[in-house]
């Protein structure tokens, strides 16, 4: 089943093939402490497979990440849900730049006038402080918590004891509904498809975003044979993993980064840096893939487009519509370290 129709755009080379996307939207399908996964949050008794350079420290906070990655993100939304309750169209849903577990659907009036925003997470931290500033609440027969904020309305639906399913709006000039009104909305709607989460690759959406389907653990630990004694692969996200070095005790505090991470997002083609005249991005490529090297502040990121051809049309309408790509992507404290990095993660995951 389709929940109100979301599907990806699809490229091939120049042709464009639209998968069933509704008329005005651009559609897909985008740590903390140690934790295990309840079997609500998968709909699934099975224990999901881990990296096994994971320390065992952080192996219950890796395994129910791994029960979230199985979670169709973009596939816990309902377009027509959400044109009932805003009275607005659809415009575009997406998967998010920080992470696969991310997905945003974006109402609007008309092409010059957006509306209600909605982002949902699957695996957002939420902890007992967190909880217990939130107003617990029954939506839609499921026991939820609402949390007010100055720029709009959060409602999450516990997974585990330190992880929900979080739905987060914001108000914009001209509503005339509030946003956790709105918020509660949507969610009891969502509630049915909420209580037996799609599966990445179930259909549900399409097609199947392949990156999505790896551990970024796996891919961490490629750095991880090089990063000297001591050193620790840790779950960073559900869609993160970073290998941090051993700690000299006797060393003084450091004030920038030591950590080299690693990610999967969805995000514009990182050759726009290049072409947007940044002189600390360059192009290169590690074996077929392409990738930019973007050198930042607080250290340097390395960006390697996964699947070239696979893309998600942000706008259909815009004549300005960039597409967004499946990425890898790997960030160290120097633009040295971040391209060997990822050379390292692409030399043990790219021939998959």
């Amino acid at each position: 089943m389709v929940h109100g129709g979301i599907h990806i755009m699809k490229r091939r080379l120049s042709a464009v093939l639209m998968l069933g996307v509704a008329a005005l939207l651009a559609a897909c399908t985008g740590g903390g402490g140690d934790t295990t996964p309840s079997a609500d949050a998968t709909g699934a008794q099975d224990v999901p497979q881990i990296e096994q350079a994971i320390p065992e420290k952080y192996r219950g906070t890796a395994t129910a990440f791994a029960a979230f990655r199985a979670i169709d993100a973009c596939g816990m939304h309902d377009v027509e849900a959400a044109k009932q309750v805003t009275g607005d169209k659809g415009d575009k849903i997406l998967p998010d730049q920080d992470g696969l577990h991310l997905c945003t659907l974006e109402m609007h009036k008309s092409e010059l006038e957006s509306t209600w925003t909605f982002d949902l997470e699957v695996g957002a931290l939420f902890e007992s402080a967190a909880r217990s500033e939130a107003a617990p609440e029954t939506v839609g027969g499921m026991q939820v918590f609402t949390r007010e904020t100055d720029r709009g309305c959060s409602l999450s639906k516990p997974l585990d004891d330190t992880h929900a399913v979080e739905l987060r709006t914001s108000t914009f000039t001209g509503a005339t509904k509030k946003p956790c009104d709105v918020v509660r909305e949507y969610a009891a709607k969502l509630a049915p498809i909420w209580n037996d989460p799609p599966k990445r690759g179930s259909g549900v959406t399409s097609p199947t975003l392949d990156l999505a389907s790896m551990d970024p653990c796996t891919a961490a630990a490629a750095v991880l044979e090089t990063a000297g004694p001591g050193s620790e692969l840790r779950p960073s996200g559900v869609f993160g993993c970073s290998v941090t070095p051993a700690v000299d005790p006797n060393a003084p505090p450091q004030k920038t980064r030591t950590d080299t991470s690693v990610e999967f997002v969805m995000d514009e083609d990182p050759a726009s840096l290049v072409k947007a005249g940044i002189q600390t991005a360059r192009e290169i490529m590690i074996d077929r893939f392409r990738g930019v090297v973007n050198e930042r502040s607080t250290g340097c990121i390395t960006y390697v487009v996964w699947d070239p051809d696979t893309a998600v049309a942000v706008d259909q309408q815009s004549e300005d519509a960039f597409p967004a790509l499946q990425l890898i992507r790997v960030e160290a404290p120097d633009c040295d370290r971040a391209q060997a990095a990822a050379r390292k993660v692409m030399a043990k995951v790219g021939s998959r």
